[in-house]
């Protein structure tokens, strides 16, 4: 119990790497899900073909090999190395991008199509209807998503690992290297990631029961 402890606390060192990373590439692909929720939104068959390239390519691709390709293989074309963590934000960043795209549009698909239909016919034009209109009705659905896969990321962000950055997993895997005691050391970081990720959790279920209690007082009234 007592190494158990001990290794807690050399873990808790990477804690702020692993949570850095996470909210710096979800934050980005937030952003960058804007534009391609648009594109798979518009009208030019163009855009949604490229907007779904896009997605698709992006989930049909573990995260390591554009990890490996981004930190290795860009640098071998001329470009300027990455730093680690650089590298890890935005690959993830961008793999984000792909997901938070379908949350996006899980969110619009969920309002009503009557309330676009009344917008025009109130003369709101396509800015203020989705300003207005759809972007805050599709949050209440899209929100709880995204911290479900907020989660998901905060648990793959471990990968960054294998390029240097010193979260979590690095350290852990350290620690077993310098120590053969895997068990113990995995165990404290499993209980590191479960800390950091059960709150997210309780706080999308709670966030899930409450926006749900809300619209159904809304539809009884």
């Amino acid at each position: 119990m007592t190494d158990f402890f001990h290794y807690l606390t050399v873990l808790s060192s990477g804690v702020r790497y692993t949570l850095e990373l996470t909210f710096a590439a979800v934050g980005l692909g937030l952003v960058l899900a804007i534009p391609v929720t648009a594109a798979r939104r518009s009208s030019s068959r163009a855009y949604r073909f490229l907007g779904t390239a896009f997605v698709e390519l992006l989930r049909a691709i573990p995260p390591l090999p554009w990890l490996f390709l981004v930190f290795f293989a860009l640098p071998t074309m001329g470009l300027t190395p990455l730093q680690p963590m650089t590298a890890g934000i935005l690959v993830f960043g961008i793999i984000s991008a792909a997901y938070l795209t379908e949350i996006y549009r899980a969110g619009f698909r969920a309002v009503p199509a009557g309330q676009a239909e009344a917008a025009a016919a109130l003369g709101l034009g396509p800015f203020h209807t989705y300003a207005r209109i759809l972007v805050p009705q599709a949050v209440k659905t899209a929100l709880p998503l995204a911290l479900a896969y907020f989660i998901g990321a905060l648990k793959d962000s471990a990968i960054v690992s294998v390029i240097g950055v010193q979260d979590i997993s690095a350290r852990a895997v350290a620690q077993n290297v310098a120590n053969s005691n895997g068990l113990i050391v995995f165990l404290a970081a499993a209980a590191i990631y479960l800390c950091l990720s059960l709150p997210v959790a309780l706080f999308g279920r709670w966030l899930s029961y409450r926006l749900g209690t809300q619209n159904a007082v809304r539809v009884g009234a």
